[in-house]
């Protein structure tokens, strides 16, 4: 499977966190790879700059679920699922 854009990764990304527990983002990526099937060669793709194509994605869809509300960041690289996030999976 390629590398889904960071727009497909939303859902995932919500599916994730859904419990309302607070997750670190390390951790969010490696439960999204899982859930998406993600090979270690796809993981291991990189940028033209030379990072991770893959934790740029879920960096950018976690950039975007918090500017729509949908997610929180109360402590340094870790996120949480709004109520907001929660309506939003529910009605998926």
């Amino acid at each position: 499977m390629s590398l889904p854009k960071y727009n497909e990764l939303y859902l995932p990304f919500l599916s994730v966190i859904a419990d309302g527990d607070l997750h670190s983002i390390k951790e969010v990526k490696d439960a999204i790879a899982k859930k998406l099937n993600l090979t270690e060669d796809s993981l291991n793709e990189q940028l033209p700059i030379g990072t991770q194509t893959f934790a740029n994605r879920v960096a950018w869809a976690k950039a975007y679920l918090k500017k729509a509300g949908l997610i929180d960041n109360p402590k340094r690289a870790c996120v949480i699922i709004t109520n907001e996030g929660r309506k939003l999976l529910k009605k998926v």
